[in-house]
């Protein structure tokens, strides 16, 4: 059975779909990875949809999906926003991270994003840059609970891809809530 793409609500992902989410997302991170990566502290946001790739009924790839408004260098912007990105450790090195984020630019077009921004570690910067993402030189302002204003994120390095825009690499980008 040829693997299937697809985009959907992530408020729909239910019953088998979500254990296969939670199983998937137990063995990608596994407890002793979990304490050991530093983020539990920041608020980061939920995903309102997702694309996901199966390799006949099995879950394979999954990537966490968002819109918001923010600002790039004091100019209202419409951001996609991507976070989650897991792979099944059974099914990695055969290109379904890069495949299902090829899917994302058509959806996120249609909902008039500008451009999509995501955060990762830089030992993953190849994997992105292959299916087009850029490094953002620039500033990431986010907002935390209990903070006055933005805030610089530095927790990990964004990466921008253009979709309705040109992808910025440098100047101020505000994603005008928490980071994803």
């Amino acid at each position: 059975m040829p693997l299937r793409f697809s985009i959907d609500l992530r408020a729909d992902v239910t019953g088998p779909d979500l254990d296969d989410l939670q199983a998937m997302r137990a063995a990608v991170y596994p407890p002793e990875t979990r304490t050991a990566w530093g983020g539990e502290g920041i608020e980061w946001a939920a995903p309102t949809h997702c694309a996901r790739c199966w390799d006949g009924h099995a879950l394979v790839a999954h990537v966490g999906l968002l819109t918001r408004a923010g600002t790039y260098d004091g100019r209202p912007i419409t951001l996609g926003g991507v976070g989650g990105v897991m792979v099944h450790p059974d099914h990695r090195h055969r290109g379904l991270a890069s495949a299902t984020l090829r899917q994302i630019s058509p959806w996120m077009a249609a909902q008039g994003v500008d451009f999509a921004v995501l955060v990762c570690r830089e030992a993953l910067f190849a994997l992105y840059g292959g299916v087009g993402w850029r490094p953002f030189e620039g500033a990431l302002w986010v907002r935390q609970p209990g903070q006055v204003g933005p805030a610089p994120f530095t927790f990990n390095r964004p990466m921008t891809l253009a979709v309705g825009a040109e992808a910025p690499t440098t100047g101020d980008l505000d994603l005008c809530g928490p980071p994803w």
